[in-house]
């Protein structure tokens, strides 16, 4: 999906796809904002699309293997019970970041769109 942001009116429709869970996965967005210097504008591109393309996966990914370790280390009997507890204890608290690092930028999306309309009233 390709995204322009240069009205009020793209930009009513930028924030109607900040969608905590069903976020578009976009290829492009562009800033025709006047007031932006040429690196801000790039800057905020930038981040702008690395929220909308958050998917949670890096956090998850990360809470997944501390907790794996972490799991096996506190529990040193290898019994088919006890690693099956871990395992599924892990995949849930790595479920858990994926939603928290997704509800999170959300929000901070949300707040960058937000602060875009102080350009577009200038």
């Amino acid at each position: 999906m390709k995204i322009r942001i240069g009205s009020h009116q793209e930009l009513t429709e930028a924030m109607r796809l900040n969608s905590w869970l069903h976020r578009p996965v976009l290829r492009s967005l562009e800033l025709a904002v006047p007031g932006l210097d040429e690196p801000r504008k790039r800057r905020l591109e930038s981040r702008l699309r690395h929220l909308f393309n958050e998917c949670g996966c890096g956090w998850a990914a990360i809470v997944l293997v501390i907790a794996l370790v972490a799991g096996f280390a506190l529990y040193p009997g290898f019994t088919w019970p006890g690693s099956m507890i871990i395992v599924l204890g892990s995949i849930a608290v790595s479920f858990t970041a994926k939603l928290v690092s997704l509800y999170s930028s959300h929000r901070s999306l949300g707040r960058e769109l937000t602060l875009l309309t102080e350009y577009l009233e200038e």
